[in-house]
């Protein structure tokens, strides 16, 4: 299996490439669309700026590398991050459209002063499944999985079936979509250790 992992400018891939390394997957950093490797899967990671992203990919011609591999070709794909968000329609962070894979907005997230939860939310929390195929792989788990996250928005699905995942801050957030080959994951899997890799694991298993 050859894994692709897109490069906005913005990421770090190199803690992608390790974790994904760990479970024994090759690796290859597309930094333009002109790439012609053919690939298993694709992931996109990204921190920062949404409309700075969304650019990006523009600029290096990634943006319609993107939509055919993903809708023409239906290669699996997996948005981490800012790479998550950039799969809803639209976001409060920016004015540029985004790719529009699963129907939704991202939305700032609104420190809570009763409660003194803040934002950024960063650091472990514990993630709860919710679709019925995260409740049927994580059933054997003791606890809830625990994801390292570093976020000032989240996704608001259009469509509850669309969230994967969820996580309680001061209110629950959506933390994981899935819409067929389509995943997203709004923490950090390759910074979450153990819980992480079996995360990966679990997206690179899927068809």
């Amino acid at each position: 299996m050859l894994v692709g992992i897109i490069d906005t400018g913005i990421c770090n891939t190199r803690s992608l490439q390790t974790a994904l390394g760990k479970l024994g997957v090759a690796c290859e950093i597309i930094k333009s669309g002109s790439n012609s490797q053919k690939f298993d899967k694709l992931v996109l990671p990204g921190v920062g700026a949404y409309d700075f992203a969304v650019d990006n990919l523009h600029k290096r011609n990634l943006w319609d590398f993107i939509n055919k591999s993903v809708i023409k070709d239906e290669t699996p794909f997996l948005g981490i991050c800012l790479g998550m968000q950039l799969l809803a329609e639209t976001s409060e962070e920016g004015k540029l459209n985004g790719l529009g894979f699963i129907p939704g907005r991202v939305k700032k997230i609104k420190p809570n002063c009763a409660t003194g939860f803040k934002v950024p939310n960063v650091g472990w929390s514990y993630t709860e499944p919710v679709s019925e195929y995260f409740i049927s792989s994580y059933k054997d788990e003791i606890k809830l999985p625990r994801f390292y996250y570093v976020h000032s928005y989240h996704f608001d699905c259009n469509n509850p079936n669309h969230v994967a995942m969820q996580v309680q801050l001061d209110r629950a957030y959506c933390a994981a979509v899935r819409s067929n080959h389509i995943w997203g994951a709004q923490f950090h899997p390759e910074k979450s250790h153990n819980y992480g890799l079996k995360f990966l694991q679990l997206w690179l298993d899927s068809k």
